[in-house]
């Protein structure tokens, strides 16, 4: 999808050699690519979205009139055109938790809300608009650090604390993790989730999931890792009634906290060198590539008499 003020101003990934759909929001163009393949899912949590959206968005045409004026409406209420186009402009420093754009319609706010319910543990499908409240306070946190555990290991320890959130229905905390170490990066993802009438806030971290392309496994300890940083952040979601969508607020404070080195135990030593052999065969693919690319054009060159 790519959106702009004219086709000479689109930011996004379209392919303009194919069939795009274009559509007129608030002003500003937007065109989608028609999709020409099925691609699976890389990690669990993106299969679990997959699974939500293909249960929930039939549901949209069997809502009343009543409910989908509801949820344009309450789409109308998210932002502008200058918003979005802000959101589009902005980077992600500072933040870890998926930074999301202004929604277009109803059905888009209807799926983003029962998707944010899916991934909280919450019950889902949701088909009443969230109130106009507002988004919940975020949480701060009252401490985090890394710590020895008797047994050797490396754990993430911390806590965290909220304001009065004792009007709402239904409350959660959910904890979000990057980790980065060499030249691989986990990506941001929920390492935890709180409810919050039941849980102190408190959590210890021993693993983190990484991404298989990149650490060649799913999962990573922490002792594994011959120092390196660790990211957090947390947000609060609320819900007013087990119908009504849920509302996420906005991102905590970011922690930065450095993991101490680790002897070079089998485990240190083999995901390092693991690492290493995936990034120097990435690079070696590329070199590949652009020679053959360079080949081909040299042919076309030759063929067409251009020196």
């Amino acid at each position: 999808m790519a959106i702009g003020r004219s086709f000479r101003d689109l930011r996004g990934v379209i392919s303009l050699g194919d069939k795009v759909v274009a559509t007129q929001w608030k002003g500003m163009l937007v065109t989608r690519s028609m999709p020409s393949e099925i691609r699976q899912s890389p990690t669990a949590e993106q299969a679990k979205i997959h699974r939500i959206i293909a249960e929930v968005s039939p549901r949209w045409r069997f809502l009343s009139a009543v409910r989908r004026a509801e949820w344009e409406a309450y789409a109308k209420m998210l932002g502008s055109a200058y918003e979005q186009e802000k959101r589009m402009t902005t980077g992600r420093i500072g933040i870890i938790s998926w930074k999301r754009g202004v929604l277009m319609s109803g059905q888009s706010a209807y799926l983003r809300c029962n998707i944010l319910a899916g991934t909280s543990n919450l019950a889902y499908p949701r088909d009443k608009a969230p109130l106009p409240s507002g988004p919940p306070p975020s949480p701060c946190f009252k401490y985090a650090r890394y710590e020895i555990l008797p047994n050797g290991d490396v754990a993430i320890v911390g806590e965290l604390e909220n304001g009065n959130l004792f009007n709402h229905y239904e409350r959660k905390w959910r904890l979000w993790v990057e980790v980065i170490y060499l030249s691989a990066n986990s990506g941001p993802h929920i390492a935890k989730i709180f409810d919050i009438p039941t849980s102190d806030g408190k959590f210890a971290l021993t693993t983190f999931r990484a991404r298989e392309s990149r650490w060649g496994k799913f999962d990573v300890n922490f002792n594994e890792l011959h120092g390196g940083f660790v990211l957090l952040q947390a947000e609060t979601v609320i819900a007013d009634s087990p119908e009504h969508g849920p509302l996420r607020s906005a991102g905590s404070e970011v922690i930065e906290l450095t993991l101490p080195p680790q002897p070079d135990t089998p485990a240190v030593v083999a995901l390092r060198e693991n690492i290493r052999s995936i990034l120097r065969n990435k690079e070696q693919r590329s070199i590949r590539r652009r020679k053959a690319l360079g080949a081909f054009l040299d042919t076309i060159a030759d063929k067409m008499g251009i020196k």
